[in-house]
Parts: C-alpha cells; sequence; structure tokens
C-alpha cells in the first residue's frame, strides 16, 4: 500500500512540475490554439491513423 500512495504523490508532482514549465505550457498553448483555428482532428481520422501504426 505505501508504494501505491508514493506512486500517486509522484503522479501528482510531475502533473505539477509540468503545469508550472514554460516551456511545456507554450507547447499545450501552441496545441490548443491550433485545435480552436482548425477544429482539431475528426474522430475517424484519428482511428485511422492509430489504426494504421499497429
Amino acid at each position: 500500500m505505501a508504494y501505491k500512495g508514493r506512486e500517486k504523490e509522484d503522479d501528482e508532482l510531475e502533473r505539477f512540475v509540468l503545469a508550472h514549465t514554460p516551456g511545456f505550457r507554450h507547447l499545450l498553448d501552441g496545441a490548443e490554439q491550433r485545435i480552436q483555428k482548425t477544429g482539431g482532428v475528426k474522430h475517424q481520422d484519428f482511428w485511422r491513423v492509430v489504426d494504421g501504426a499497429t
């Protein structure tokens, strides 16, 4: 059980660090802007690419 608690703490720390890393935030902000501008990838197109990659 102690390990699961540690794993949760590690996940929370990772989320915190990523959320406060300027380069990562810039990457996410750019992606969000592209999605808003283009509407993102259609569901069928996404899964077609995923299925083709396997």
